[in-house]
Order: C-alpha cells, then sequence, then structure tokens
C-alpha cells in the first residue's frame, strides 16, 4: 500500500500543495495578516469617513430645511406687509378722492350759488331798468314837464335812503 501510494501521482500533488500551504502559511503569515489588518482599518476608515458624510449630509439637510422654513416666513411676511401696504393704500386713495370730490362738490356748490345770485342781480337789474323805463314813460306822458323834473329831484335825494335799506 505505501509503495502504491509512492508512485501515485495524486498523493504526491496532494503532499506538495499541502507542504506549500504549510511553507506559505510560515513564512507569509505576517504579510498576509498585514494586508488583511490593513484591508480591514481601510474599510473602518471608509465606514467612519462615510458615517462623518452621512451626519454632515444630515446637519446640511437639518439647516437648509431650516433656512427654507425662514425663507418661507420671510416670503409670508414680506407678502403679509404688502397686503397691508395695499390695504392702505387703497384706504387712503379712497379717502382722498372722497375728499376730492367733497371739494369738488362744494366748489361747483359755490359757483352755482354764484351764477344763481348773478342771475338773480341780472333779473332785477332789468326789471329796475324795464320798471324804470316803462315808469319814465308814465310820468312822461300823464304829468308835465314841472311836475316830472320835482318827481325826478325828489327820488334823486330818496336814492341814498334806499341804498342803505337795500343793504
Amino acid at each position: 500500500m505505501i509503495d502504491s501510494l509512492l508512485h501515485n501521482t495524486t498523493f504526491w500533488v496532494t503532499v506538495s500543495f499541502l507542504l506549500f500551504a504549510v511553507f506559505s502559511w510560515k513564512h507569509a503569515k505576517k504579510a498576509i495578516l498585514a494586508m488583511l489588518d490593513k484591508h480591514i482599518a481601510d474599510i473602518k476608515a471608509d465606514l467612519d469617513s462615510a458615517e462623518n458624510l452621512h451626519t454632515e449630509a444630515q446637519e446640511l439637510l437639518a439647516q437648509y430645511q431650516r433656512k427654507q422654513k425662514d425663507a418661507q416666513k420671510d416670503a409670508e411676511h414680506i407678502i403679509e406687509t404688502a397686503t397691508k401696504q395695499a390695504a392702505d393704500m387703497r384706504a387712503n386713495i379712497e379717502a382722498e378722492t372722497a375728499d376730492t370730490l367733497a371739494l369738488r362738490e362744494a366748489q361747483l356748490k359755490e359757483r352755482i350759488r354764484r351764477i344763481e345770485e348773478k342771475a338773480v342781480s341780472d333779473i332785477k337789474f332789468q326789471i329796475t331798468e324795464i320798471s324804470t323805463q316803462a315808469t319814465l314813460d308814465i310820468i312822461t306822458k300823464r304829468l308835465g314837464k314841472k311836475e316830472n323834473d320835482n318827481l325826478v329831484a325828489q327820488t334823486i335825494k330818496e336814492i341814498p335812503a334806499n341804498i342803505k335799506k337795500a343793504s
């Protein structure tokens, strides 16, 4: 049986492989373990770096969310302020318009009053002219020259008294 093992190639390949594995393990053990340790350390460093990046990303996300909320509050405040200012401006414009309309209405009423007074004055003047002319015509036809001159003199004397009564 040993003799058959000595001539068997599979046996020698197996023995050679085992010797190679033991020899390689003995001499390369430190290098392999060092390489594995380095690889483990690199993986841990990558994991730590990834965790740090994840934490930073979460902090940045939270920071941007706060900024977004602040910006939204600012925008709402700006809109609210603009709405109030627009309402105030509208109220001011409406008040100014009402004041302007009231002033113009008062001016128009005053103008109409003056026009009416002038029209009444013009009518009174025309009535006075017509009455005076009619009276003159009646007096001239019915009275004589002497009586007419006396009446004119008497009327001239009464004019200052009539002016005082009129005013």
